[in-house]
């Protein structure tokens, strides 16, 4: 005998069930199935396990990311003007 092994539905979805050589879909409903009000409060208790980062953590990391942004603008003009100034002598050339 042939079977179909089906993963595990999640939460509101539909899934097939076999009753008496008759296939029909149902929506499952699952104890986690509680609606929004379920799922903020499950927001919630995740949000409290993470490991939020200190302020002189968010500092130093937002300004080495500030000072890297600003030296490769400063790099990228630098390039930009170079190669300008070279294309504009070789096209004078030419």
């Amino acid at each position: 005998m042939l079977s179909v092994r089906l993963r595990p539905g999640l939460p509101g979805e539909k899934k097939l069930v076999k009753e008496k050589n008759k296939i029909k879909v149902v929506k499952n409903l699952d104890k986690k199935n509680k609606g929004i009000k379920f799922f903020i409060q499950e927001t919630k208790a995740e949000l409290r396990k993470v490991s939020w980062p200190t302020k002189p953590k968010v500092a130093s990391a937002s300004l080495l990311i500030l000072v890297i942004v600003i030296s490769l603008t400063a790099y990228v003009t630098v390039a930009d003007i170079g190669l300008s100034k070279l294309f504009a002598m070789l096209k004078a050339i030419k």
